[in-house]
């Protein structure tokens, strides 16, 4: 993946779980979220890629309503509650992405 969500998240005692993200002249596409849209359409391009069957269908979508499409489907596949499990589960690390 040429660009991808460096997403950390930290706990400790005093602290709810926070998201740390690197630093991108883009903005996240929701607040508290790492992935540009860019970074998205990579994800998806690479599930579409490795799940014929089961495409995500992105045309007319606004980025928002892709994030959500995307959120759902990865909680739905993996049981993902975060973007750092999506890229985790749908990148391989051989992939040329």
């Amino acid at each position: 993946m040429t660009q991808s969500c460096a997403c950390a998240s930290q706990t400790d005692d005093y602290r709810e779980k926070v998201t740390i993200c690197s630093p991108s002249k883009d903005r996240p596409i929701i607040d508290g979220g790492c992935l540009t849209k860019g970074s998205l359409m990579k994800i998806v391009e690479v599930w579409n890629h490795t799940n014929p069957t089961n495409t995500i269908k992105f045309q007319g979508l606004s980025a928002n309503d892709l994030y959500r499409l995307v959120q759902k489907t990865m909680k739905d596949k993996f049981g993902c509650k975060d973007e750092t499990c999506w890229v985790a589960n749908v990148v391989p690390e051989d992939s040329p992405y």
